[in-house]
């Protein structure tokens, strides 16, 4: 399973050829967004229409909710790497998703 970054999305929804190679060629791999995703799509919508394709192209995408054990995870991933790599919250919440429910790092599901 791969977990898909807003920006790759972004892209795909502008049209940009390496994002749609990408994506097509990743389909193979059982692609997720996790909550955060979502809502960085969603309030970047400017209308019905594009809220519309965002939510079609969501629809085949594996989603995973944020839960207590990922807000853990994601304040040790923030208190880690903030001073070193400007990581936000929702940053550090995407690779938290990705560290601790889809890699399993974690060990609990």
């Amino acid at each position: 399973m791969l977990l898909l970054d807003t920006n790759i999305l972004i892209d795909y929804l502008r049209g940009k050829q390496a994002a749609i190679e990408f994506i097509d060629c990743a389909e193979k791999l059982d692609l997720a967004v996790n909550t955060v995703i979502v809502l960085e799509l969603y309030n970047g919508c400017l209308n019905k229409a594009e809220l519309a394709k965002i939510r079609r192209l969501l629809n085949g995408f594996n989603h995973f909710d944020l839960n207590e054990a990922t807000a853990q995870a994601a304040t040790q991933i923030g208190h880690s790497f903030a001073l070193s790599h400007s990581v936000t919250a929702s940053d550090a919440l995407i690779a938290a998703t990705d560290w601790f429910t889809i890699s399993n790092c974690g060990r609990q599901t």
